[in-house]
């Protein structure tokens, strides 16, 4: 009766992992590809980017963001800064982020276009560089490609979907790759790549889905805490932890009292030195505030101090220091680097490389040991029939 029922059981997760299979397989080939070359995303972006994203270093002293803005605004008088962007190495250019400052519906449509512009400047003089398609360039849309398929929320729930069969089908494998006799465990463990078609690609599907299993799992399971929001929540309620507040505004409101992004970037870049980038975002409307983030050279998880100052008043309204993270906040600022091998240095992303660069064989493989099974053992059961109907007549 256990047996029974064991073999009940292993036929239904043979199911499950047959048609988990079937009705996933060319998004996982598809997220699988995207992943592999979104693991060396720096390395590509700086390669095909370098002459406008560095520059010789020079002597003289770093352009002033209170320069950078006000060199922006004779450039593009139409357009208000989103964000700037410096950098401690002295060979890279500062990035800025411009939006339409009008209000119609021109400037509208206007402002979803410009913000696909990024504005590089000489880090020392402060001049204009290039401005290039920074936001929807190769890699931003393989990105997009990654996360939602290129078709907007419903391409993102489709991956929602996606990563959760894709870690039921990792674990699936495991139950029925799982070697229940003494005699099956040297072939579960070993590649053959010498017999018939049929057992090499069993053997590449099996062997190595073994071997893959750990990184691919981790690679779900953080794509999960990414895609799925209420992930996040659960991992902060099961380790008694709130999430902290996202939205901040400015209500210190004094005519003709400004606290300007340089005024604040001064506030905090000295005292939190050390600092390998840091991003300025400026206030576009009346209760936003002025954001400042810091962020340092790190291994395991990132490591970021986040101010956001009152832009009226100059009052900080939150402070969040790398020092002071809990658990649940070194999860946050590891997951993403978990998620694409950066965590490791290159040997992290060579495992999340190979791991993805399988994932996407995983579909076919699975395909042809299903066609395998199904048709070819039917066109073999069909020759034999006809055979046996030739002898007897």
């Amino acid at each position: 009766m256990q047996k029974s029922n064991i073999s009940i059981l292993k036929k239904l997760i043979g199911k499950i992992h047959l048609w988990g299979g079937l009705v996933s397989g060319i998004v996982v080939f598809i997220v699988s590809i995207t992943g592999c070359l979104f693991v060396f995303e720096q390395e590509i972006r700086e390669f095909t980017q370098k002459e406008y994203r560095f520059v010789v270093p020079e002597n003289s002293p770093k352009a002033s963001l209170s320069l950078i803005t006000l060199n922006l605004a004779k450039a593009f008088p139409d357009k208000k800064i989103e964000q700037v962007r410096f950098f401690s190495d002295p060979s890279r250019a500062v990035i800025a982020k411009l939006v339409a400052s009008k209000s119609t519906q021109k400037a509208k449509k206007e402002e979803e276009e410009s913000y696909k512009e990024a504005y590089f400047l000489h880090p020392n003089s402060g001049e204009l560089i290039s401005k290039k398609d920074f936001e929807h360039d190769f890699m931003h849309t393989i990105q997009e490609i990654h996360t939602s398929l290129l078709l907007g929320e419903t391409g993102k729930w489709i991956i929602k979907a996606n990563v959760v069969i894709f870690l039921i089908m990792l674990l699936s494998g495991l139950y029925m790759w799982w070697p229940s006799k003494k005699n099956q465990r040297k072939m579960a463990f070993r590649l053959n790549l010498k017999g018939k078609t049929q057992i090499v690609n069993y053997s590449i599907h099996n062997v190595l889905g073994f071997y893959f299993l750990l990184p691919l799992i981790l690679i779900s399971l953080t794509g999960i805490w990414w895609a799925i929001k209420p992930v996040q929540k659960l991992t902060y309620a099961t380790l008694d932890e709130k999430m902290k507040e996202k939205v901040k505004v400015s209500s210190n409101f004094q005519a003709g009292k400004i606290f300007s992004p340089q005024s604040a970037f001064e506030a905090v870049s000295t005292t939190y030195a050390g600092w390998k980038e840091a991003h300025i975002n400026f206030p576009q409307k009346s209760k936003d505030c002025i954001r400042v983030n810091l962020k340092y050279p790190y291994e395991v998880y990132k490591k970021n101090n986040l101010f956001e100052f009152d832009q009226y008043s100059g009052k900080i309204l939150r402070s969040e220091l790398y020092t002071n993270y809990k658990t649940v906040d070194k999860i946050k600022h590891a997951n993403r680097d978990l998620h694409t091998g950066q965590n490791y240095g290159i040997i992290g992303k060579l495992i999340a490389f190979f791991s993805s660069l399988f994932a996407a064989s995983l579909p076919i493989t699975g395909f042809l040991i299903w066609y395998f099974k199904k048709f070819k053992k039917t066109t073999k059961n069909k020759i034999v029939r006809k055979t046996k109907n030739v002898e007897f007549a």
